[in-house]
């Protein structure tokens, strides 16, 4: 739990591909909960990173919005060169905890008692991968309206960035 460093083999990845595994995974608990789950990009999304990593930050976000996103809501995973972001319709965050949303434990003793939260640990790691492939990762949320995570890494060299 108290481990800061991650180990990731960085190459060029396609965002979009990620999103869609992402999305295969967890369509089936989506329906489930009365959740339409998505992802949507405009081709591929080149980025520099470790695609089994993007997988595991990109699944701890879907799952937190899953879990927070109540009954006829949407969570969608967005891809773009060098950006991928997760966007749902649940409760959503003050903006005075999107600044702390990623320390360990932060959210988790903030909302515990009022929403169905993880460990609080998620989030933190979700930060520490995404900088162990130099990237940045931030959270805007509008409370009860959008909740958006995005996650931005390098794009390879002679890709266009488009938002």
């Amino acid at each position: 739990m108290n481990r800061t460093d991650f180990s990731v083999r960085t190459s060029e990845i396609d965002l979009a591909e990620v999103a869609d595994d992402a999305v295969r995974r967890y369509r089936q608990q989506a329906a489930a909960f009365g959740i339409s789950l998505a992802a949507a990009s405009d081709g591929p999304s080149p980025a520099v990173g470790d695609a089994d990593r993007m997988l595991q930050i990109v699944s701890n976000l879907v799952e937190n919005a899953l879990r927070l996103t109540p009954p006829g809501g949407e969570v969608r995973v967005v891809t773009a060169p060098g950006m991928l972001r997760v966007e749902d319709t649940g409760p959503g965050l003050r903006e005075e905890d999107c600044v702390h949303a990623f320390e360990r434990f932060y959210l988790h003793s903030r909302y515990g008692r009022d929403r169905a939260v993880g460990t609080g640990l998620g989030l933190a790691i979700v930060k520490e991968l995404t900088r162990a492939m130099r990237g940045e990762v931030e959270v805007v949320s509008e409370p009860g309206r959008l909740t958006v995570f995005t996650v931005r890494l390098a794009v390879p060299a002679g890709e266009q960035v488009r938002l």
